[in-house]
């Protein structure tokens, strides 16, 4: 730009230093490769760290993605699995005697038992998909969602074991 305003006749700024050199033939401002003189030791063998020592930036950032790693698949469809235990234990119990204590799922239950099946499952898989797909974010600015579907997978592993142990022992 220098060198078109210096042939129009224009005067440039003299604070600014106008260059009339013409660049290396290949393109490139500088002719020697600086790449040619390495140090024979790199500062890691010396112990010397960089300074990021947390994981790389694209690893911290959130945000959805278009492929899930499988253990989300297993933990989702364990998830909706213990579901489907769940409800068909919650049967077996009302009809051993058991009192539902979910307001909601009672008032299901009493009005059609394959509502109380469809909804059970349906709202389940509806908040596994989302956690699923929001499995880069964090609850609470804290916990991982994956661990939050750990934790979830958990409590309904225990639910369902429990139910069992009500089903084989019956309270008197």
């Amino acid at each position: 730009m220098a060198r078109l305003l210096l042939q129009q006749g224009m005067s440039y700024p003299s604070s600014v230093a106008v260059s009339t050199e013409r660049p290396a033939p290949s393109g490139r401002r500088f002719t020697a490769d600086r790449r040619q003189s390495l140090s024979a030791v790199n500062l890691r063998h010396l112990g010397v760290q960089a300074r990021r020592h947390a994981v790389r930036r694209s690893e911290e950032t959130v945000g959805y993605v278009d492929r899930y790693e499988p253990q989300l698949l297993f933990l989702g469809m364990s998830i909706v699995l213990c579901s489907c235990l769940d409800a068909f234990f919650t049967l077996n119990l009302l009809q051993a005697g058991a009192v539902e204590l979910n307001a909601l799922m009672a008032r299901l239950i009493e009005s059609d038992i394959q509502a109380f099946v469809n909804a059970k499952i349906g709202l389940t898989c509806l908040c596994v998909t989302l956690l699923v797909i929001h499995n880069k974010f964090k609850v609470f600015l804290v916990l991982n969602v994956e661990n939050l579907l750990q934790a979830i997978l958990v409590g309904y592993m225990c639910l369902v074991a429990y139910e069992v142990f009500l089903l084989s022992y019956p309270p008197l």
